[in-house]
């Protein structure tokens, strides 16, 4: 469980499908590399579909520098390198790059086009979603009730929230000129099976927002 994507089968089957395919399109040879990677979940999940094992490159690779556990039990670990992105592009050389949920302000995206990789597919949040209904805080000030990644309901300031929630996937709200050389292309079929963690949130309340936020799976494709 990430703090804002709920990670489903049918999602990681999705994305698994659409990269297999890209990776035999662009007759890749070289690992598909996830940075930004946490512990390497999605990574994992992503192997475990069994769609990489007859192709070249051996699958997807995880990387992050810091490592973040906050969303799994201690005790779980997988395959990861800790080294930051720009290293493991120059190291692995890769033809497509996975990133999802950027941290804000961090553009891992200037490395990928740097290298000038084949493509480069983001996940997070596009559009803005309403902060969540507020209830009587501490002194008088906004708060806000918030379900967290641990399954409970959380108090917390409107800084506290825009702290966690507002970095949606911070190169995907940059404008698209901002991808110099690359097309970008949203990916219906992946997106359709993503879920944000609001989704359900919103369903179980029976109150869907009038603007959400919308998760989408974006590719950049290097022009010829």
């Amino acid at each position: 469980l990430h703090f804002a994507e709920i990670l489903t089968a049918e999602g990681v089957r999705a994305l698994a499908s659409y990269l297999a395919a890209r990776h035999v399109q662009l007759k890749s040879s070289r690992p598909i590399i996830e940075v930004g990677a946490g512990l390497g979940r999605l990574t994992h999940l992503l192997n475990a579909t069994g769609l990489f094992d007859s192709l070249p490159g051996g699958g997807l690779l995880a990387s992050d520098p810091q490592p973040d556990d906050q969303c799994e039990p201690h005790s779980i670990r997988f395959p990861l390198e800790q080294i930051d992105a720009a290293t493991a592009i120059q190291r692995y050389r890769p033809d497509i790059v996975l990133c999802s949920w950027m941290e804000f302000g961090a553009d891992f995206s200037s490395d990928f086009r740097k290298a000038r990789v084949a493509e480069y597919v983001l996940i997070g949040e596009l559009g803005k979603r309403p902060p969540p209904r507020s209830c009587p805080g501490p002194a008088g000030q906004d708060s806000f009730e918030v379900l967290g990644g641990d399954g409970r309901r959380h108090v917390m300031t409107r800084e506290q929230h825009t702290a966690l929630v507002g970095t949606c996937c911070y190169a995907l709200s940059l404008p698209v000129e901002h991808h110099s050389g690359y097309e970008r292309v949203l990916l219906p079929d992946v997106s359709s099976e993503l879920l944000h963690i609001h989704d359900v949130q919103d369903a179980e309340e029976g109150c869907p927002q009038d603007e959400p936020g919308i998760l989408v799976a974006v590719s950049f494709r290097r022009r010829k």
